[in-house]
């Protein structure tokens, strides 16, 4: 750590013991101090706090944040006061430049970038949001509001605070288990409208107000909220910009599509290059059937680009995100091969989106064919690495594409031959059994499964297959032998009940391709599908 700066970490807990360790292990290394307020937890989160040589102060809650936080503040030693919560964690890079930053004496505060993790129906979302967390310690520099507690505003306009969104500290408390397990919603509610009975509500209020109703689905609630808060907000300051976005999204949970275009267009005077809004319009205009003027949105999204210091952005609205919506757009116009282009943007955007790769697969091979793969597929992966290779493989396999498979396991053998990739060399002995499998060479397929053990984190699946092969062969004892030993109980059996009803399916499925004038495959079919539904 440079010298001279003494940082003291303050915060506020209760019921901590899961996430409290990963947070003040991030920190460890840049603070002088820790200072934590506890406000009744009745687990080890004081022994852990402590663990780490933290002053622990407990306090009686009172229903404000804000005075819980002030506590922690005015009970620290250091020069500097660093801001966290316990659902919170400092990537490495992040706490090597605030160290270098903080020796600068002119500095009153930093503004650093909360990066924060949502579940949402594609997955698990991020959202950048700008807030002040290092302030000199000052007795003026303290917050207000019972709930969604501010700092005071004179540090955040002060020109001696700096603005560096490129370092980031990643927040975890608004996924899904950690919004149910601490209750959050209904809490934060009733402190907000206990905390505005005491004074004259603003903009912010009502907001909060409105986010907490749509967590709850109660759109309609939201909207009264929503609609509170923009006939007092001041257009001026930055967040209102996310509460105009926010109530266009929630227009569309009601269903109110039409609404939410013309509303679109209309922030978007005053926003025209906010990516979050021609996103937004985008995914209207598609749910209205009106495609090529979603392609347009979508396009305009890309235009405004990622990370506008000017709004508070989800991360994709001006990349990968609004690539795959296009991909998706273009499936749907007819034109497969522009699809195919902006499903490679997508995964060139942002490769850590796995399955965007498992879906370009499928579309170049029923698109294009397996020729193509060279050509569209490869370009995007590093080839010369195994792991990439060995994932090309699991992609072909999960949709069937068995010959391409051997191709690449060819491949992949070439690259990990003497020995230097154990643990890859090991998904690939149980993926090149998993292509004999499905291609239906089960001797084959049974020996190179049996070479698993017990040890290995493919030994479950290896199981399951053996299971099958050797109840095709009528070895019914051995079969479940093979599940008990899966160690995978009711669902061994359910999962290999599974792999005959896949097959039962496409043999059916073959059959009226072969014969499709018969009415024998669409009664089986029929049956099929009976069995399942009272299964």
């Amino acid at each position: 750590m440079v010298q001279d700066v003494k940082i003291s970490l303050c915060m506020i807990v209760k019921d901590e013991e899961e996430m409290l360790p990963r947070c003040l292990e991030s920190v460890k290394e840049l603070v002088d101090e820790i200072v934590i307020v506890d406000t009744g937890s009745a687990d080890r989160t004081v022994e852990i706090g402590r663990s780490f040589g933290a002053r622990i102060i407990p306090y009686q809650w009172k229903g404000s944040f804000a005075a819980a936080r002030n506590l922690s503040m005015d009970k620290a030693r250091g020069k500097w006061l660093l801001l966290m919560d316990a659902d919170e964690e400092m990537p490495l890079e992040t706490s090597r430049e605030i160290a270098n930053l903080l020796n600068d004496q002119v500095v009153e505060g930093l503004i650093l970038t909360i990066r924060s993790y949502r579940n949402s129906s594609s997955g698990t979302q991020t959202e950048d949001v700008p807030q002040i967390r290092i302030v000199k310690n000052r007795k003026k520099y303290r917050f207000s509001r019972a709930v969604h507690e501010q700092m005071d505003g004179s540090v955040v306009r002060s020109p001696h605070t700096l603005t560096r969104r490129d370092l980031v500290i990643l927040h975890y408390g608004y996924l899904d288990e950690r919004v149910i397990a601490k209750n959050k919603r209904e809490r934060n509610e009733q402190l907000l409208l206990a905390d505005i009975k005491t004074r004259k509500p603003d903009a912010y209020d009502y907001y909060y107000l409105a986010l907490e109703r749509g967590f709850r689905q109660d759109w309609t609630g939201a909207a009264k909220y929503y609609e509170k808060a923009l006939q007092i907000a001041d257009n001026n300051m930055q967040w209102v910009s996310r509460l105009m976005k926010d109530y266009i999204s929630n227009k569309m949970n009601m269903g109110q599509f039409v609404e939410a275009v013309e509303t679109a267009d209309e922030v978007l005077q005053t926003y025209p290059d906010y990516a979050d809004l021609h996103f937004l319009k985008g995914y209207a205009l598609s749910r209205l059937g009106r495609l090529e003027e979603a392609v347009t949105a979508y396009q305009k999204a890309i235009e405004s680009g990622e990370g506008n210091p000017a709004y508070i952005c989800e991360n994709g609205t001006g990349s990968h995100r609004a690539y795959n919506a296009l991909a998706d757009l273009y499936n749907q116009l007819g034109n497969h091969e522009q699809a195919i282009q902006y499903r490679t943007q997508t995964f060139e955007a942002d490769p850590s989106q796995v399955q965007v790769l498992y879906t370009l697969v499928k579309e170049v091979n029923t698109h294009l064919g397996p020729a193509a793969f060279r050509a569209k597929v490869e370009p995007v992966l590093d080839m010369l690495n195994p792991s990439n290779v060995v994932l090309l493989i699991d992609a072909c396999l999960y949709h069937g594409i068995s010959d391409l498979a051997f191709v690449y396991i060819s491949k992949a053998q070439k690259l990990v031959k003497g020995g230097q990739y154990p643990i890859i060399s090991e998904q690939l002995t149980y993926l090149e059994g998993l292509a004999h499998f499905k291609k239906g060479n089960f001797p084959k397929a049974h020996s190179m499964l049996l070479r698993f053990t017990p040890q290995s984190p493919y030994y479950t699946q290896a199981c399951l297959g053996l299971a099958y092969i050797e109840w095709i062969h009528g070895n019914k004892k051995r079969a479940q032998n093979f599940i008990e030993n899966s160690g995978l109980g009711i669902n061994g059996y359910r999962q290999l009940a599974n792999l005959f009803i896949q097959e039962a399916e496409r043999w059916i499925r073959l059959g009226e391709q072969r014969f499709p004038d018969s009415d024998l495959f669409r009664q089986l079919r029929k049956q099929l599908e009976e069995g399942l539904k009272n299964s």
